[in-house]
């Protein structure tokens, strides 16, 4: 009767979990894509939200990459745009601005605290206000709709698989019979709805960003061809570009594997003869026999494994292809725009904005930076310093990118060289980076552990304490030899930062602690194993 027992309550629990995760999107108050766009009467009312906090939305975003960049002239103009699209929605109170990141690939984002994060790739490529204004429309899509519900969904999986695990212990002392505990299969739950549920729930509000983005850029009498559909395209050419480079990355990798696997082989047959010389006869027909047949199964491996990351890839993408999208988007303006005339492209702002003084040197600079690092790649270090010192300059002389590749390409070309003035500042500056900061506290560390510490406290306390730092800089302590420290912020965090709680947790333990939990999990694996071979009656 116990067992029966343990088995409804994992049965309820994982029905209960997968109920919640995949009737999420019928139950939130989404807008609903429709098969046409409606350009005249009321929008569909947006859903009820509480705002993230402002402060530490941005501060994320300070965090990740080279952070965000400084561009007054430009972010005015953006968040002229922004609050044009705040009145269409009807919600002019509206909380959230617009920001630029240091990234030249195309990104952006929209997030509950109602920012819109662009990225400098997009101000380099756009053409016209009307690809701007369809981008920002279609990331407000994602604020108006309440799409960000999603990752609270997530997020609530993950508490509801720690609910269930307390259930099935309760479940676990009821019971004497052996066998597979249910926690296992939630877990296994959660990951099929974190990388193939949540995903599409993704892919279908992107479709209904799109619509919606497209509505009130029609609305404002924007170009739908100079607009969304130049948008998308670019972003199907950014893509195609980015698949090249990936697949030829891999191929490279695959065959710099390959050869050394051949190799291993070879040595193996001339250590086997006794001596290092080639073999002949029959004993270089059985290696070569050898060789073949690894490159046989070494070839089928790849293939294989490319087969399944390639169906795993397409489980986890969170976005149709761009193609897609302007197709459907495409079909459903098409009957909208019947009978009105065609919109002229708006040009002329958008020019003028890229060309102000300011905004014309920031993009300038930024726009040398993959230079720089193609000349650090050629070993032209001499070169390299020369154009990241013109980076580094005026309006981004003190902006974490460009300061990152100055710091490196003076250390390569002047060994020996302090960059201690580089460094300042970057830490002085209006926009700072961590990743910046790591760089100097990872080295500061090797010489004076006291002077690393002062500095990443600093920083902690720049980024105000923001949550996604506390892993780091728990691991900072803990590496540096302050185990208490470790311990003690890892303790905070596990009570007051749920997202955050495991990676806080593992960052504390030191290399013996996790060698212990390692054998430890193994061990278990091992019993959980045995009692499945039993149930099997398998030997």
């Amino acid at each position: 009767m116990a067992a029966i027992l343990k088995r409804s309550v994992i049965a309820v629990v994982c029905a209960g979990l997968a109920a919640c995760l995949l009737s999420a999107c019928e139950t939130q108050p989404l807008q609903k894509a429709t098969q046409g766009l409606a350009l005249e009467g009321p929008l569909a009312p947006a859903p009820s939200r509480t705002w993230a906090d402002a402060a530490q939305d941005v501060n994320d975003y300070r965090i990740g990459g080279w952070g965000l960049v400084a561009m007054p002239a430009m972010q005015a103009y953006l968040n002229g745009l922004y609050r044009q699209l705040k009145s269409q929605g009807g919600h002019p109170e509206w909380p959230g601005e617009v920001y630029v990141l240091a990234d030249t690939s195309l990104k952006s984002n929209a997030t509950p605290a109602g920012n819109i994060y662009l990225s400098l790739g997009w101000l380099q490529s756009i053409e016209s206000e009307d690809e701007i204004f369809a981008l920002l429309a279609h990331e407000f899509g994602h604020i108006y709709l309440g799409h960000h519900i999603v990752y609270d969904v997530s997020n609530a999986g993950d508490a509801a698989s720690r609910l269930a695990a307390i259930g099935i212990a309760l479940a676990d002392k009821t019971s004497n019979a052996a066998g597979l505990n249910g926690v296992y299969a939630i877990g296994a739950l959660r990951s099929v709805a974190a990388s193939t549920l949540v995903p599409a729930w993704k892919r279908s509000v992107e479709e209904e960003a799109d619509r919606f983005g497209a509505t009130l850029s029609l609305r404002a009498n924007y170009s739908y061809p100079s607009g969304f559909k130049t948008v998308l395209e670019r972003i199907s050419s950014y893509d195609a570009i980015q698949r090249e480079q990936v697949n030829k990355a891999s191929n490279e990798a695959e065959r710099l594997q390959r050869e050394a696997s051949l190799s291993a082989v070879a040595e193996r047959a001339r250590q086997a003869k006794g001596d290092t010389k080639d073999v002949t006869g029959l004993q270089a027909g059985v290696s070569n026999l050898e060789v073949k047949l690894n490159a046989a199964m070494f070839d089928a491996g790849a293939a294989i494994k490319r087969a399944l990351s390639s169906a795993a890839s397409l489980a986890q993408e969170t976005h149709e292809d761009a193609d897609t999208r302007e197709e459907k988007l495409t079909k459903a303006v098409v009957p909208a725009l019947a009978g009105r005339s065609r919109s002229s492209t708006r040009t002329a702002p958008w020019e003028a904005i890229k060309n102000e003084i300011g905004t014309a040197e920031i993009l300038a600079h930024y726009a040398l930076l993959p230079k720089v690092e193609e000349a650090l790649s050629r070993n032209a270090y001499a070169e390299a310093l020369k154009t990241a010192t013109v980076a580094a300059s005026g309006r981004t002389s003190n902006d974490a990118w460009p300061l990152s590749l100055l710091r490196t390409a003076t250390l390569l070309a002047k060994p020996g060289t302090s960059v201690s003035a580089l460094d300042k500042r970057q830490f002085s500056a209006a926009e700072r980076s961590w990743q910046y900061a790591s760089i100097v506290i990872k080295e500061a560390a090797q010489s004076n552990r006291e002077n690393a510490r002062v500095l990443w406290e600093q920083q902690f306390n720049y980024f105000q304490k923001a949550p996604a730092l506390w892993p780091e800089v728990i691991g900072l302590y803990r590496r540096s030899g302050y185990l208490n420290e470790a311990r003690a912020m890892a303790n905070t965090c596990a009570l007051t930062l749920a997202n955050y709680r495991d990676a806080c947790i593992v960052n504390a333990q030191t290399d013996e602690e996790k060698r212990a939990i390692a054998a430890a999990s193994e061990q278990k694996a091992k019993e959980l194993a045995d009692q499945l071979a039993g149930k099997l009656k398998l030997k």
